[in-house]
């Protein structure tokens, strides 16, 4: 099993980014044995965020793609169903880049969706859960039908139609996670409890474990 996960660097006035900090948390060790780990920080940058997924994409050929991206006005991990094709912002990006209302890919789908099964993962959550009992839960997780528009949807938008045109072997699913108790920025305040980037850490491990096992690797069709 070969997984590719992805995370950002800080943007806007974030002095620090969760799902970074996720890629130094997590390695190989976390996985089963066999597994193949390939973690990548990704530029907050649409046109250099794009390319590197799409680079990243041809030369790994993952079985499972994970990207993460944080989503600070969500209290909840979110499995996005759906990337959109466009590009509208009123934050630039770390290039300077302010986009508004351009297509990512022109002439192509308006919308791409994963082709996982989000359900069964939001079932088998809610068992594992329940089985765990209360212990240091961390941030529920929930389906979400919008990605947004700006770099994380750019990302997963290009990481879709990449695969489909290319006839990769590869599932992907991007997944936005909550602001940490961490890596929030000294004077931004919250409404509610953030989970600490260890919770978030169990919840996201957890996930990617359920993804493998729904997703057959390409060696076992023959991956060239």
């Amino acid at each position: 099993m070969r997984i590719l996960l992805t995370g950002f660097e800080p943007f806007g006035k974030l002095t620090a980014n969760p799902s970074q900090h996720l890629l130094e948390q997590i390695s190989a060790a976390d996985f089963p044995a066999g597994t193949d780990l390939i973690l990548e920080r990704l530029p907050t940058a649409y046109l250099r965020g794009g390319q590197r997924i799409r680079e990243l994409l041809e030369e790994h050929r993952p079985d499972l793609c994970i990207c993460l991206g944080v989503a600070q006005n969500r209290q909840h991990v979110c499995l996005e169903r759906i990337a959109v094709n466009l590009d509208d912002c009123s934050l630039p990006d770390n290039d300077g880049e302010l986009a508004a209302g351009r297509e990512i890919v022109n002439g192509d789908s308006l919308a791409r969706r994963t082709a996982l099964q989000l359900e069964l993962l939001l079932q088998e959550s809610a068992g594992e859960a329940a089985m765990e009992g209360e212990g240091s839960p961390g941030p529920g997780i929930i389906i979400s039908n919008h990605a947004g528009n700006f770099v994380c949807n750019h990302v997963y938008y290009s990481a879709l139609q990449h695969i489909a045109k290319q006839e990769l072997p590869t599932h992907c699913l991007f997944v936005h996670v909550p602001m940490t108790a961490e890596c929030r920025s000294p004077g931004e305040h919250y409404t509610w409890e953030l989970p600490t980037q260890a919770q978030l850490r169990r919840t996201i491990l957890a996930l990617a474990g359920r993804l493998a096992r729904q997703v057959r690797p390409a060696s076992e069709t023959g991956r060239q």
